[in-house]
């Protein structure tokens, strides 16, 4: 009876600990998965801010560019301006008001919403800051202010201008609509899930916000310097766990830098809302220990008990391998039914994309007649980014073939040096732009890979590209290749780059994620490039090795397996022997 004890106590003790991993493991898959699906909302978060802000600065630029002129001509202030402002304040949805101040803090010509009125004042940070240290060509972003009417909270960006002796003349103003963000905040919330959704400044102030998020405008998300608190978990994008002192609820979110400005993205969820299904989980296995230690105890009483204790614990600890088993097919659904929807949405966004490029390229080219500079400038940006996004769509598409199994290859003997030119000739723009130097060593004599030409061609564009990106200029950058003992094949792209932190090689192959300072980097991207070629060399049957060392540069390797062996002949019937008369 004693050894009978001692054995399902042992038993229990032994459910009770795995149990206890089963919970922990599972909390790291709900944060694991809950930290991707929030950094990819906050990516678009933080790029739809940038392309937002960046066309208000672009109009503030045009705005001060023309008072400026107008004011070297003599030209007065009157309907000039007021008209300008009209034409602008029409095409910016995202604005609530334009303004001209002269240098006294006088409104020169205005274009406001009814919500604006009584919100201009020559005391407000917009205007004080350049008045106190005018630098031309900076953009001012203000401190959330409530407006004296109408009482709703807005934050302003502002351009100085200089007068014709090349002071403080005054300032232009673009004060932003919180209920435009506010709608593109619900739009956002419908289409993923039920988040909680802002834009802070470095000093935590709410700037806009989702209708239901916790903390008003103008509110700190948290104490003083609260960006700066969290800087490291900002720059490598990690879930973070804050407490909102207005609610005191902790929240587990993802927060981005808009690139090039002084503002957050913030997206997150209540952490008791994260791991609801979590805690529900836990609980169960708890009761499953519960129940194995009541069985151990009932061991005690007879053998009766003891069998009947360890059926309940087993039978409590298969239901929860159950739940946790179907818990990860939802898991993997959801994952194909995000592949489709990328496929679907990149097909539609290509047509329209494609129309860009082409109209942007004829005005950049001047092929219909000479325009204005500006006017080809600005089409040679919108065809740079077209291109840029049109790649970033052809990834995506990539990666989601890839990941539903619809992606097959064509293998076939190539040559490595018409590989390594062609590769050459689709990355040489990126190289000339940075100034790095690409070299070729020749491949070994007569060596052939087997392999599908797109998707090595497609391999070598994106890892050379990755190398001039986070290369230096004049820095060098090495194509090489040669032979396995196996009889495969190994391609390395070296660089003299700034190299990557030990402690973060292991996140380049994840799909929008950047190693060197995430979405701070040097570089501008999305983080595909080598998630989509370690799936194209793993559908070779390949596999792909990284090397790298801070401030030495990265070394990447393909390794590609030998081609398959010939099919053997069968062997036909004997010739029949022919000999000579005599023999």
């Amino acid at each position: 009876m004693v050894f009978v004890a001692k054995r399902t106590l042992l038993v229990a003790l032994v459910l009770a600990l795995l149990a206890g991993l089963a919970a922990w493991q599972s909390r790291h898959w709900a944060e694991e998965t809950l930290h991707q699906a929030l950094f990819g909302e906050a990516t678009l978060l933080a790029e739809h801010s940038a392309r937002s802000l960046q066309g208000i600065d672009l109009t503030l630029q045009e705005i001060v560019r023309r008072v400026e002129e107008a004011w070297r001509q003599g030209q007065a202030p009157g309907t000039f301006h007021d008209e300008m402002l009209r034409l602008h304040f029409d095409g910016l949805p995202q604005v609530s008001g334009l303004l001209i101040m002269d240098r006294d803090g006088r409104l020169v010509s205005t274009q406001v919403s009814d919500l604006m009125q009584g919100f201009v004042d020559a005391e407000r940070d917009y205007f004080s800051a350049h008045a106190d240290d005018f630098r031309p060509g900076r953009l001012f972003l203000g401190e959330p202010l409530r407006s004296r009417t109408s009482k709703a909270s807005y934050f302003a960006a502002s351009h100085g201008f200089g007068d014709p002796q090349g002071g403080f003349g005054g300032v232009a103003v673009a004060i932003f609509d919180p209920f435009y963000y506010r709608r593109y905040f619900q739009r956002f919330e419908a289409s993923i899930a039920t988040r909680d959704v802002a834009l802070i400044d470095g000093n935590g102030l709410i700037l806009a916000s989702s209708p239901d998020f916790p903390v008003a405008v103008g509110v700190p998300l948290g104490p003083e310097g609260f960006a700066k608190a969290y800087k490291a978990d900002i720059e490598s994008a990690q879930l973070m766990r804050i407490l909102l002192p207005a609610t005191g609820d902790a929240h587990l979110a993802v927060m981005l830098q808009v690139p090039d400005l002084p503002i957050f993205g913030f997206v997150g969820l209540r952490e008791s809302k994260a791991l609801r299904d979590w805690e529900r989980l836990v609980m169960g296995l708890a009761a499953a220990a519960f129940l194995a230690l009541l069985g151990a105890a009932g061991a005690f009483t007879g053998m009766w008990w003891r069998e009947k204790a360890r059926s309940q614990a087993f039978d409590a600890l298969a239901l929860a391998n159950r739940e946790a088993s179907e818990a990860r097919d939802r898991a993997e659904a959801a994952s194909a039914a995000k592949s489709r929807f990328l496929a679907h949405i990149s097909h539609e966004l290509r047509t329209p994309l494609n129309a860009i490029l082409g109209f942007s390229e004829v005005i950049r080219d001047a092929l219909l007649g000479e325009g204005r500079p500006r006017d080809r400038e600005y089409a040679a940006l919108i065809h740079q980014s077209g291109r840029h996004l049109l790649q970033i769509i052809n990834d995506i598409l990539d990666l989601s073939r890839i990941e539903s199994g619809r992606m097959t290859l064509q293998p076939t003997s190539l040559g490595l040096m018409p590989l390594f030119e062609s590769a050459e000739l689709l990355t040489r723009e990126d190289f000339r732009e940075r100034n790095v130097i690409l070299e070729i060593e020749p491949p070994p004599p007569g060596k052939l890979l087997y392999g599908d030409e797109r998707a090595v061609k497609q391999m070598l564009v994106n890892l050379l590209s990755n190398a001039a990106k986070f290369s230096g200029s004049g820095d060098l950058v090495r194509i090489s290749a040669r032979s396995r003992s196996d009889g495969g094949l190994e391609i390395a792209v070296r660089d003299q780059g700034s190299g990557i932190p030990a402690e973060l090689l292991n996140r380049v192959f994840e799909p929008f994620s950047q190693a060197q300072g995430m979405t701070t980097s040097q570089g501008h991207g999305t983080g595909l490039g080598l998630p989509l070629v370690r799936s194209l060399i793993e559908l070779h049957g390949g596999r792909i090795a990284i090397e790298s060392r801070v401030g030495s540069g990265t070394a990447v390797t393909l390794s590609f397996p030998p081609a398959p062996a010939e099919p053997q002949k069968e062997p036909g019937p004997a010739a029949p022997k022919v000999g000579v008369a005599g023999d």
